[in-house]
């Protein structure tokens, strides 16, 4: 889904102590390096994928970003954003969503 936006990957399952990070990219449009988070739920019947992203996981993913950034020198110069990337299996088939500067 990223990349058909026109986004490089950088990363995948980028992980250390604090957590991990499903997917580290660049989007040349905005110059920022995105931090993505990818939900995945086979039903809506308890909430959207996106809901289980709570407070506790977005302190963590941005703990875990700002690790990869001090290994990483070279991108603290870009902007950054948080995403989630929501995946929904039903009936008709994969709904797929990419919510930009989630949190």
């Amino acid at each position: 889904m990223l990349v058909r936006e026109g986004m490089r990957i950088i990363c995948r399952n980028f992980s250390c102590r604090t957590g991990e990070i499903d997917i580290v990219a660049f989007d040349p449009d905005a110059g920022a390096v995105v931090f993505a988070e990818v939900k995945t739920r086979n039903s809506a019947e308890y909430g959207l994928p996106c809901e289980f992203v709570g407070k506790e996981k977005q302190r963590r993913l941005r703990l875990t970003a700002e690790y990869y950034l001090l290994r990483n020198p070279g991108l603290r110069r870009c902007p950054l954003r948080m995403d989630i990337v929501e995946i929904l299996q039903t009936d008709k088939g994969l709904f797929g969503r990419h919510i930009r500067n989630a949190f």
